[in-house]
């Protein structure tokens, strides 16, 4: 199995589409908002320094928060033991949705489906699947969009290829305009973030996470801003891949 190494920190900062492992200082009783850095191996030892993170119950516009990886999964049981290491976080839930979708793009689709289902409440998976194979179909030059999910990254823009830098950092904040919502369906609440996105005119996309109740993990439960179309490529750019 590839080693990958983890770092997710965080900092003070539905159109619907149909759990909590670490030490954490204001986490699910939501008490502090600051920054959180988490190394880790999968597969391996972790260590936690905890220093905030994103509210789990009380909603405070703007909170940000980031994920830092060094790759892609190679196997669903990589992308396990990365979910155990940030899926306790909500922001950890959105970097999982767009690796999943990029496991999708890299190994067999069955693989991709596999960890989309992981980290996507039911009904928001079989949605996202024919607008995925229709981004990742090199054979359509004009939809395609290879570099859909590197868009996501820190550094990637449609003038550099897409090419994010290294290690890849996903930024997501809480939406402005979004408040929580307490959730009937699942016990929680749906808390609205916003997804820092270099390929979209708007700058971001939402993306919407709850933690099912007696769930340890978030889950995304709409999310139609990531299987949209990012802007082409510049001309003359080559997308090197993730």
């Amino acid at each position: 199995m590839k080693k990958l190494f983890l770092i997710a920190s965080a900092a003070l900062l539905l159109a619907a589409c149909g759990g909590n492992s670490q030490k954490t200082t204001g986490g699910n009783n939501g008490e502090k908002s600051g920054g959180k850095t988490t190394e880790a191996t999968a597969g391996g030892s972790v260590s936690d320094t905890n220093v905030g993170t994103i509210n789990h119950d009380e909603y405070v516009a703007g909170t940000e928060a980031s994920v830092t990886i060094t790759g892609i999964p190679q196997s669903v049981d990589d992308f396990k033991a990365l979910q155990q290491q940030i899926d306790g976080e909500p922001q950890g839930a959105v970097a999982l949705e767009i690796i999943a979708c990029e496991v999708y793009h890299q190994q067999c689709k069955s693989d991709g489906q596999d960890c989309l289902t992981l980290c996507n409440v039911k009904n928001n998976v079989n949605c996202q699947l024919q607008r995925l194979k229709d981004l990742f179909n090199e054979k359509d030059e004009y939809y395609a969009r290879p570099y859909q999910m590197a868009a996501f990254m820190k550094g990637a823009s449609a003038d550099n290829g897409y090419n994010p830098s290294k290690p890849y950092t996903i930024e997501v904040n809480v939406d402005k305009n979004a408040p929580y919502e307490m959730s009937d369906e699942y016990g929680a609440k749906l808390i609205n973030l916003q997804v820092v996105s270099h390929g979209h005119d708007a700058g971001s996309q939402r993306v919407t996470v709850v933690k099912p109740n007696g769930s340890d993990y978030f889950m995304v439960c709409n999310c139609p801003g990531i299987y949209s179309q990012v802007k082409k490529i510049a001309p003359g750019q080559t997308f090197n891949g993730l």
